[in-house]
């Protein structure tokens, strides 16, 4: 058990992270419904099932420590899928687009977890799992942006995102 200042300051910095989490959870979710491509849902949701495990690992650290999660995303992030809902509602599904707000959010969680690894001191389990999990982030961002590359080639054969990913 962490000591009650110690553990909320914890509890917060932990529940940032999980906010974001839900945020990209959902995120992939929606964007899975953006796309018409059966390639990039696959890959969507793959990483939507990925966040899922995050907030899964987070949750778990938290609960060890005798604290617990007490929101599920942020207002940002509600407000930002129903902007990209109302956007895809009037100019149509585009794969080019879906990918650009996939990588904004990626970047925004990225440099929260950037933020929160610099700014505290995590117990050390918890800190190897947040610095794996931006590392996967990264990763994530990268293949992505690649993605986003091969759209505004117009997949020009549906191998493209097969012979990628």
């Amino acid at each position: 058990m962490v000591e009650n200042k110690e553990s909320n300051v914890l509890a917060e910095n932990l529940q940032e992270l999980l906010d974001r989490n839900y945020d990209a959870q959902e995120g992939f979710k929606q964007a899975m419904e953006d796309t018409d491509n059966h390639d990039l849902k696959r890959f969507l949701f793959s990483k939507a099932v990925r966040r899922g495990e995050f907030i899964a690992e987070l949750q778990k650290e938290l609960n060890i420590l005798g604290l617990e999660s007490t929101r599920e995303g942020t207002v940002e992030g509600t407000a930002h899928r129903a902007w990209i809902g109302f956007k895809t509602a009037l100019a149509g599904k585009n794969d080019k687009d879906v990918l650009e707000e996939c990588i904004r959010g990626e970047q925004i969680i990225h440099k929260q977890y950037t933020e929160q690894l610099q700014a505290n001191v995590f117990p050390e389990k918890i800190e190897e799992i947040l610095r794996r999990q931006m590392q996967e982030i990264q990763k994530t961002l990268d293949e992505i942006q690649t993605l986003e590359d091969l759209a505004q080639r117009e997949w020009k054969t549906d191998t493209d995102l097969r012979a990628r990913f």
